[in-house]
């Protein structure tokens, strides 16, 4: 039992830098979603621009999840 209120300090290691690794991909993923969201809305193409912005915001709740 003590053993999952205190894991060992390479498994901590280890799921950070997992998470940070997540963290990092979703970040770089990001920035194509919000060009795309940005060219959609600015070419008035708002159907498709709406469904891309909850896209997007549904990527930017999981990323603030990794944060």
């Amino acid at each position: 039992m003590s053993r999952l209120a205190t894991p060992p300090g390479s498994e901590v290691a280890a799921t950070t830098r997992s998470l940070r690794t997540r963290r990092d991909d979703a970040v770089r993923s990001r920035a194509p979603l919000a060009a795309t969201v940005d060219a959609l809305y600015a070419t008035g193409r708002m159907q498709e621009a709406l469904r891309q912005q909850a896209a997007l915001a549904a990527h930017d709740r999981a990323l603030g999840e990794l944060e």
